[in-house]
């Protein structure tokens, strides 16, 4: 694709769509061979639509996209245990970590520049808000909600790897323990 300010290779576009097939893969859905143009299609203009906010973004949306991408990557990190885990976990999707910081830098610039802009288009008089309220009441309120919890025991070692046989089945053992501590009492927060 090519236009004003955008030139987007196909080297690219291919790159993105074989990752999209991977990670449709690897969270076990069939992706049909007649669905791959359709992905082909939407990569395309995702990408499209990144450079054109990329075009448009203020140094004030290149600092929040920076800010917003690294608490992402930050925080992604820290849920898999590691920056290694991190790393095995692009490395098993075909992607560099450098590859991926720049796409979620491309991300949060484009959700910046797109936040920002519509803002601006948008005037809402505090008086119309309010009787838009008062005439909705009914869309504010909630049902009642059920909390649920659980406990989880990890299976994967620090490192991201699955841990042997013999340990989980250790880790069922202690769940099925535990379990039979809730139902005979004792205090699930306390577990």
């Amino acid at each position: 694709a090519r236009g004003t300010g955008v030139e987007i290779h196909s080297v690219e576009l291919e790159a993105r769509v074989q990752r999209g097939i991977r990670e449709w893969t690897n969270s076990g859905r069939v992706l049909a061979p007649a669905q791959i143009p359709e992905l082909r299609r939407r990569v395309l203009h995702e990408l499209i639509f990144i450079r054109l906010a990329g075009a448009r973004a203020t140094p004030a949306d290149r600092v929040r996209a920076q800010f917003e991408s690294r608490a992402f990557i930050d925080g992604l990190q820290r849920d898999l245990g590691s920056a290694a885990a991190l790393e095995e976990k692009l490395k098993g999707l075909g992607q560099t970590e450098a590859a991926f910081r720049a796409e979620k830098y491309d991300e949060a610039l484009t959700l910046a520049v797109s936040q920002r802009e519509i803002r601006a288009e948008i005037h809402l008089p505090d008086a119309d808000v309010r009787k838009y309220y008062e005439e909705n009441l009914g869309r504010w309120e909630q049902p009642e909600t059920a909390r649920v919890a659980h406990l989880m025991l990890s299976t994967r070692t620090e490192e991201g790897t699955p841990l042997p046989a013999e340990k989980l089945v250790e880790k069922r053992e202690r769940l099925l323990k535990l379990r039979g501590e809730i139902r005979a009492g004792t205090d699930f927060a306390g577990l």
